[in-house]
């Protein structure tokens, strides 16, 4: 081995060695980019194009894509480009909706199933396996069959149908956490355990259920892409990306661009929030890199 084999580092060192943000990458950024054009759009969309996404104008029905409509026009003439931005904040709006109230759910009985132990761990994972009986998506049919298609009710379907991953992971990160010295000494102390949890446990799980946040949301958005695409989901005249793609299923041969277009979307933002989190569980949890 020569000198110059001897100094040079290995490739994987200098790797983990570099800045997250150099890990971050030019496609990560892209991404990045992509999802910040996404909340402005839901920010900010409907108060400039909510006309052209709602008002029909029959002389343009059936337009392909040009210049003047860079995503075309649908049966009734409306821009498709204007519906998919206005579209953009119902369906973000009952995504993030769903994986908070997913998440509080999930976090609440998971830290009290891994702290407890005992009967309320199992009564805890007891309602964690009553409703892994239950497809998701029949669930979620049935829920909103009964009680209806509102925001409300689809932030609340939705965040209770994603609770059963944060109480998993919650009770194996609770269960590690309670075992630790530290914990030991807040007791030896006198700290209460409602002191406990709030200093000490709940803020150290904290990174594995962002990890898990991050994921779900892709699950949440196509949950509620589904949804509206059988009718259930965000209602008419309120556009949604799932119902555009409904409403484009009977031009497929002749305008493909109606379904096309928030079809990419939901595509390039699932793979955006799928990409971001595998960055943020590389640089929250080192030990998970292969």
């Amino acid at each position: 081995m020569t000198g110059i084999d001897a100094a040079a580092p290995p490739d994987d060192a200098a790797a983990s060695g570099a800045s997250p943000w150099r890990r971050f990458g030019i496609l990560n950024a892209l991404f990045a980019l992509w999802l910040i054009a996404m909340l402005i759009a839901a920010l900010f969309g409907p108060a400039f194009l909510a006309e052209q996404a709602m008002l029909p104008r029959l002389d343009f029905r059936l337009k392909p894509p040009d210049a003047a409509n860079w995503l075309g026009t649908d049966a009734v003439g409306r821009d498709i480009l204007a519906r998919v931005v206005v579209a953009a904040r119902p369906t973000l709006t009952i995504a993030l909706g769903g994986v908070a109230v997913g998440l509080v759910i999930g976090t609440l009985i998971g830290t009290l199933a891994g702290y407890c132990g005992g009967w309320v761990n199992l009564v805890c994972m007891a309602l964690v396996d009553i409703k892994l009986g239950f497809p998701t998506i029949l669930f979620a049919i049935g829920v909103i069959a009964v009680f209806g298609s509102d925001t409300a009710n689809l932030v609340i379907v939705i965040g209770v149908t994603g609770f059963v991953t944060y109480a998993r992971v919650q009770r194996g990160v609770v269960l590690k956490i309670k075992a630790q010295p530290y914990i030991e000494a807040a007791r030896a102390v006198g700290s209460s355990h409602a002191r406990i949890l709030a200093l000490h446990v709940v803020p150290n799980a904290l990174s594995p259920l962002l990890i898990v946040a991050s994921i779900d949301l892709v699950r949440v958005i196509l949950l509620e892409a589904s949804l509206s695409f059988i009718g259930l989901g965000i209602q008419p005249p309120t556009p949604s990306w799932g119902g555009m793609i409904n409403a484009g299923r009977d031009y497929l041969q002749t305008a493909w661009w109606i379904c096309v277009g928030p079809g990419l979307v939901i595509m390039l933002t699932a793979l955006g929030i799928s990409r971001l989190g595998d960055w943020l569980r590389d640089e929250l949890d080192p030990s998970l890199v292969t």
